[in-house]
This record gives structure tokens, C-alpha cells and sequence, in this order.
């Protein structure tokens, strides 16, 4: 079998003794199951690690046959990305970057087989990362499971609720979940879709929602150009008159093609330029004032009726069987 070397400064290059290099010398050359070798210092793994403490003072290092008989070697069950992510957590070095949840389950595994705590807080964080947590929610919910990270998981399953079901990959760490709490995620997806449907498609809710006095000060603008003034000061004395009915009749529609009921990073601009067709625009003097309605009309869409939805979300429980 053909080795190769890690990158630095797990190579054999930044461990040479040179004039340029005060560093300590590796005393140690860890090697992946694919063949990586790390050239590492015993003296950080093990104060990293307990496992490694003790793997290394008991004399687990070898001399593997074809290799110089000076180096003490190390084989890991682990592949070369695992163990490099592992390692630099340990160093004192720049943190790796894990980039989707196989790569942090398996660190995660190494962190627990080889007891180095703080790697698996790092990964606990990767795992609730934009990256990983909104491209893959339910691997993020599997691995999370797994390991009885309640509010991680119940992070993960809100996430999901902008995503289809079944995903078009299998998620990683699926085969770890117990049946029930598969169908804890399928429940509670379908309790937050009932909870949205019942708020949004009742004419009453809309009418009170809009009608409402301090929700109606949203609507008010002023534009610089027709009211300089008012402007200045943040005088809102003009109202954008929306029909709730509206509503009632333009938000369902928007939301029942998406997975759970739930407004996509989409959902408001899309309601805004419905409901601006709706309007009179009768007293919008000037490029200023439509401009104005828009931005006044996409902020009342993200402060209210996102906050709505929102709130109907919130108020639905994820069971988990590992709930104390």
C-alpha cells in the first residue's frame, strides 16, 4: 500500500529541524485507514485526549514493516479528513472546516471513541452552522437524535419545515432513528402545516389582524419628495388602505405549495407584489411614494404577517422519546 502525507503542518516538511522552523519536532506519525500519514506530537494528544494518553504510554506505537524502523507509527481505524479535522481541533492551529453533516458525524465518533470533549463541542456548533443546518435539516435532526441533543434537534426539525419530504438524498445518521421519533418529525411537520392553515384561512383572523390599530401604523408613510417634512421628522400621516380580505384570499395561496405551510426567504417580496396589484394607487404622487409603499409594504409583510405564521409555528411541540 502507497502512503501519502497529510497537510501542514501534519506533513513531514514542517517537522524538520531548520533554522526557519523553532517549532517542536513531530515524535509521532499517526495513519489513516486510507493510507494519510500524520506526523504529529504526543505530547498534544495527549493532553487532548485521555484515550490517546493512554494509548501512547502503553506502547501501542509500532514499527510498521517497509518503514524507517525509527518512527513510531500509529494506525487509526479513522480516514484522513476525519483525522485531520480531529487533530486540528486539538492544535493550537486554525479550526477545520466541516463541510456537510457526514463529515461532522464522523468527527463526531472520533471525538467520542478517542474522548477529546471539546472536539465534539466544536462539531455540536457545525451541526447548527447556515451551511450544514439549512442545506440538511433532517441529517442535522438524525445526528442530533442520535446523541440526545434535544435543542439542537428541535432547531433542526423547525428547519426542516422548509423542505420537502422525503428528501432527495438519504439524510445521514437516518438509520439511527427509532421509529417513533421518525414519526415525532412527521407529526410535528404536519402540526405546524394544520396550525398555519387554521390562522390563515379564517376571513375573521385577517380582519382583526389588519383592523387591529397599531398594526395599521405600519402602513403609514411619508414620502420625501411630496411631504420633505413630514419625512424629515418621521411623521408617517399617509396610509396604505389594504383590503384584509386580501389577505385572507393571497397568503393561502402562497403558502400551500410550500412544504409545510411555512413562508420561504421568498414569501414576502412575492406578497407584496400581489398586494400592490390590489391597491389604489391613486394618491402616489411620484416615483418617491411608490417607492415608499413598497418599502412600507415589505416590512409590514416581514414584521406582521411572517410574524403571524411564525408565531403559529412556534407554538407546536416536537416530542422526543429522549425528552426528560
Amino acid at each position: 500500500m502507497s502512503f501519502k502525507e497529510a497537510s501542514s503542518p501534519f506533513d513531514k516538511a514542517s517537522n524538520v529541524p531548520a533554522t526557519d522552523n523553532l517549532l517542536p519536532i513531530a515524535d509521532l506519525i499517526v495513519r489513516s485507514c486510507d493510507g494519510t500519514r500524520f506526523y504529529v506530537h504526543k505530547a498534544i494528544l495527549s493532553r487532548a485526549s485521555h484515550a490517546f494518553a493512554a494509548m501512547l504510554s502503553g506502547g501501542d506505537a509500532t514499527n510498521a514493516t517497509g518503514e524507517d524502523p525509527k518512527e513510531q507509527v500509529v494506525e487509526l481505524e479513522e480516514n484522513a479528513c476525519t483525522l485531520d479535522a480531529l487533530f486540528r481541533i486539538c492544535y493550537p492551529t486554525t479550526d477545520p472546516v466541516l463541510k456537510d453533516a457526514r463529515a461532522v458525524l464522523d468527527v463526531m465518533e472520533a471525538s467520542k471513541k478517542y474522548i477529546v470533549d471539546h472536539a465534539f463541542d466544536f462539531c455540536k456548533n457545525a451541526l447548527v452552522s447556515p451551511k450544514i443546518l439549512e442545506n440538511d435539516p433532517f441529517s442535522v435532526f438524525a445526528i442530533a437524535c442520535h446523541y440526545g441533543l434535544a435543542e439542537i434537534a428541535r432547531k433542526a426539525a423547525r428547519q426542516s419545515l422548509h423542505v420537502k419530504f422525503p428528501p432527495s438524498k438519504s439524510p445521514v445518521g437516518l438509520e439511527r432513528l427509532s421509529g417513533s421519533t421518525l414519526y415525532s418529525i412527521l407529526q410535528y411537520r404536519e402540526n405546524c402545516k394544520g396550525a398555519v392553515r387554521r390562522r390563515v384561512n379564517t376571513e375573521e383572523f385577517w380582519l382583526e389582524t389588519i383592523d387591529d390599530p397599531q398594526t395599521r401604523n405600519l402602513l403609514r408613510f411619508a414620502c420625501k419628495v411630496c411631504d420633505p417634512l413630514q419625512w424629515q421628522y418621521d411623521e408617517r400621516n399617509r396610509l396604505i388602505e389594504v383590503d384584509p380580505t386580501a389577505y385572507y384570499r393571497l397568503v393561502p395561496h402562497l403558502l400551500k405549495d410550500t412544504p409545510c405551510w411555512v413562508p420561504q426567504e421568498e414569501t414576502a417580496r412575492m406578497l407584496t407584489s400581489m398586494m400592490l396589484l390590489e391597491l389604489k394607487s391613486t394618491n402616489w404622487s411620484c416615483q418617491s411614494c411608490r417607492e415608499e409603499v413598497i418599502n412600507t409594504l415589505q416590512d409590514f409583510h416581514n414584521e406582521v404577517v411572517m410574524e403571524v405564521i411564525d408565531r403559529a409555528v412556534s407554538q407546536v411541540k416536537l416530542q422526543l422519546e429522549f425528552d426528560e
